[in-house]
């Protein structure tokens, strides 16, 4: 989904309520893990001892480095074209840990956009890490700060912020 810009290239069209869209997928390397846990600081044995202290199936990125992975996914996808800032996060789950052999990618939903002030507007999402199997790992409630175009129809009401019911 795309739509002209006023300097006539192409961009992604705005999300809206109703919008459901996937990510591309990145494969979890133990390299990565490593590197994500030493940039991030964490010190938990969890995560610095995986000989000593592990789940069965390996050390588990830090559940923060699994946001910023999400985020991360969500930004390349080339959908948050009108994003301008990360508001807030809500009813964040961790259902399973994120271990080195995963292949990841986020499910989003596009919940409901308001405005907040002149040519912005808040935008509700659920974000959801799945892996390659289809099993959620993470499951997130995103509030974005997002530019956006007032779009009124004949009886003048804006189309753009609305709830997907």
């Amino acid at each position: 989904m795309s739509h002209e810009a006023n300097d006539g290239s192409t961009r992604a069209a705005p999300l809206r309520p109703g919008d459901n869209f996937a990510t591309g997928a990145v494969y979890i390397t133990e390299r990565m893990r490593r590197e994500m846990v030493s940039i991030g600081g964490f010190t938990h044995p969890l995560f610095t001892r995986p000989g000593e202290v592990s789940l069965p199936q390996g050390s588990p990125l830090p559940g923060q480095a699994v946001l910023l992975l999400m985020g991360g996914l969500v930004e390349q996808s080339g959908r948050l074209t009108d994003a301008i800032a990360l508001m807030g996060m809500r009813e964040v789950r961790f259902r399973r840990p994120v271990v080195p052999g995963d292949r990841m990618h986020v499910m989003v939903n596009v919940i409901a956009q308001s405005p907040h002030s002149p040519g912005r507007a808040i935008c509700d999402m659920r974000w959801a890490a799945v892996s390659g199997t289809g099993r959620t790992h993470v499951e997130a409630e995103i509030q974005m700060l997002v530019a956006r175009s007032r779009m009124d129809d004949a009886d003048g009401r804006d189309e753009y912020c609305q709830r997907n019911p």
